[in-house]
Parts: structure tokens; sequence; C-alpha cells
């Protein structure tokens, strides 16, 4: 627990479990990440803990994400607008997913609700293209689906393991 955080100052404790945030259940430190960064800097949001074997309430103000964070996950922010989270396809990525010959993002997380969860997106599926363009890391999404139209929505082929399909994220 980082030192004059918002977390010490809710009273989290080094071991401690995050299980629910607000209410959401938390299915991993990706998911959390992307929940926290997604409200509101000053809110007062409720934690469920489990420490020692026991479930402990907690209440945490929001504070300033700091710079990075993201960065050193690897992964990039959800957007608003999708609710997913990506990362660039690395070797070990690939090896995990079984996707070693192949070129893309990959889906890290999916939040629940969002468009890219409507649209059956799922984690660990690679994302090959959009509006039918080919392409092969992040910064060439973020360049396509900065240039589509917001009311044209998104054309994606996605791979989910042997399976290649395309998905239309709507609008």
């Amino acid at each position: 627990v980082t030192p004059n955080s918002p977390a010490e100052k809710a009273g989290m404790q080094r071991g401690d479990v995050i299980m629910e945030y607000e209410g959401r259940e938390v299915k991993d430190v990706n998911h959390l990440r992307n929940m926290v960064a997604q409200t509101e800097v000053g809110k007062v949001a409720n934690l469920n803990v489990l420490r020692n074997g026991s479930t402990k309430g907690l209440t945490v103000t929001i504070g300033e994400q700091p710079t990075g964070l993201f960065a050193a996950a690897g992964a990039e922010q959800p957007t608003k607008d999708l609710g997913m989270s990506l990362e660039d396809l690395t070797p070990e990525l690939a090896r995990r997913f079984g996707y070693e010959k192949e070129m893309g993002v990959v889906v890290t997380d999916v939040e629940p609700g969002s468009k890219a969860e409507l649209s059956g997106i799922q984690p660990g599926d690679l994302i090959k293209e959009v509006n039918r363009e080919r392409i092969h890391n992040l910064q060439e999404f973020r360049e396509m689906t900065a240039k589509t139209p917001k009311e044209q929505g998104l054309l994606l082929l996605i791979k989910r393991g042997p399976l290649t399909r395309y998905v239309l994220i709507k609008p």
C-alpha cells in the first residue's frame, strides 16, 4: 500500500484482497484498475476486502491517478466509448493465447455493460483489423479509431482461438 495514497488513508493493508468495488465483483487487478480509472476524482467509493479470512468494508476517496500507471501495466486505459482495454501482442501473449503467427492487439479487459461487451468481445480476443484495415499494434488501432466518425461504428476482425469473425461495435 503506497504511503499517503487514498488506499492507505482508507485503511487498506498489505495482503487485503479487494473483492468488490462499488458493489461490483472485482475479477482481477486490471478490472479493478479500470473501474477506479472510470470513477470521478473526489468521489467516495465503497470497497469490500478480504482480510484474515473476514470481509471488511472500506470507503476510499478517489484521488488523481498517477501518470504512467497504465503504461507500467502495459495496457491501454479503456475508452469510455468502447469499454475495453488493449495490449500490443507480445511474444508472451501470443504463446498464451495461441496467436504465435498473428499480428494485432489483445483485449485484456472488457467492462460489463459496455459497447464492447454488448458486441460479444471478450478478454483474450485478438483484434486484427479495424474497418477492414489491418492493424499491427495499439498505435495503429488508436489511429484507425480516431479517424472513424463516431456515428459510423467500428467493424473489427476478431480472432478467438481458431475462429475469426467480424464484430460491429455500434455507435
